[in-house]
């Protein structure tokens, strides 16, 4: 079975064209995807991705989505191999086709570095109206 899902963000806006001879849409873009765990100097890397979308799903990401959104991708992946001309080696190149894109975030949520703010802050009523009260420390018996 060749299936995936990855969640991350794209490194730069979709490029979308046609299908030669065909109404086909395909959008190429690549996500960041961010692993796991942390190497040597105690940061995350991340693994950029290769995506291709086809049909109506490709016409959306192309619309939608922007560079630095999150969004994730449900797919296959696909390794494409061809012998050099020049060199007459062996090259491959892997990409994931994608069969459905999400769309995590609106193009205005981008993250930009003059927000410096949480992305979402509660009201300071929040959950009252739902018979919810805050709960001081102090009142919590363990």
């Amino acid at each position: 079975m060749n299936s995936l899902v990855l969640v991350g963000r794209l490194t730069k806006d979709p490029e979308m064209r046609y299908l030669p001879g065909t109404e086909t849409a395909s959008t190429n873009f690549q996500i960041a995807v961010r692993r796991n765990f942390k190497n040597r100097e105690g940061k995350y890397d991340s693994d950029s991705i290769q995506v291709q979308v086809l049909g109506k799903h490709a016409e959306a990401a192309a619309n939608y989505l922007r560079k630095g959104n999150r969004c994730a991708v449900d797919g296959r992946l696909q390794i494409d191999n061809w012998k050099d001309e020049k060199s007459g080696e062996w090259k491959s190149f892997t990409k994931v086709i994608a069969t459905n894109v999400e769309f995590l975030e609106s193009a205005q949520s981008t993250p930009s570095n003059d927000n410096v703010g949480p992305a979402f802050e509660p009201p300071s009523d929040f959950g009252d109206d739902i018979g919810y009260n805050t709960v001081d420390d102090d009142d919590i018996p363990f």
